[in-house]
């Protein structure tokens, strides 16, 4: 079987903070136009890329759980939970360094 053949099927990931391809500011699919951004995510309850991507990219989300607390995506059929936990992989803010240290110092 050829490695090409494999990712047959995979939704493709879009690029993060892709330029908008008409030239305006913000990224791809920011001002809704030409629909980029607007494709469903979670199908059963109607969640969008664009909804999934504002999240991730205001809350640190590590787990689809949280992702679905945030957002509604997966509570339905479950089929995307799979694309959900890519878009974490790949999206998702890593917790700032200051918040992985102790909170309070051992004496």
């Amino acid at each position: 079987m050829e490695r090409a053949s494999v990712n047959v099927g995979r939704t493709p990931l879009p690029e993060h903070s892709a330029p908008c391809h008409e030239g305006r500011s913000g990224g791809c699919g920011s001002c809704g136009d030409c629909g980029v951004g607007r494709r469903f995510l979670c199908h059963c309850l109607r969640v969008t890329e664009t909804q999934v991507l504002d999240v991730l990219s205001r809350f640190t989300v590590r787990t689809v759980k949280e992702l679905r607390q945030l957002t509604g995506a997966g509570d339905g059929c479950t089929a995307c939970h799979r694309l959900l936990a890519r878009y974490i992989e790949r999206f998702a803010q890593s917790p700032s360094s200051s918040s992985a240290e102790p909170i309070c110092s051992v004496r």
